[in-house]
């Protein structure tokens, strides 16, 4: 057996299995839309952060985002607190719903259009 195929077989066998999917959950809603939100900060190091985002949209009904993380979310509550209000400011919230934390949640983004 030539030695490129033994390598590729036994990198194969030896190599851990790889994170097979990634669920991501995606808002978008603008500053003036935000009627309010808060932050639980968790009792135990272990325990994540608790977020909930009340949202009220003139064309539908009220809404509410929560969710918990586990990756610090202050300056994503900056970003909410700087743009609460503003209607010409759109939000782009994300978050990994089974990441490789503790609680397997995590904001990967939080950033302004």
């Amino acid at each position: 057996m030539p030695l490129r195929l033994i390598t590729a077989a036994a990198l194969i066998l030896i190599a851990p299995a790889a994170h097979a999917w990634e669920r991501t959950v995606e808002w978008r809603f603008t500053g003036d839309q935000i009627t309010s939100f808060t932050v639980t900060e968790p009792e135990f190091d272990e325990d994540a952060t608790v977020v909930q985002i009340m949202l009220s949209d003139p064309m539908a009904s009220d809404g509410i985002i929560e969710f918990e993380d586990d990756g610090g979310f202050e300056d994503c509550a900056q970003t909410l607190s700087f743009h609460e209000g503003d209607p010409t400011t759109t939000i782009v919230l994300s978050v990994n719903t089974n990441s490789r934390t503790l609680n397997g949640s995590v904001v990967v983004q939080c950033s302004t259009r």
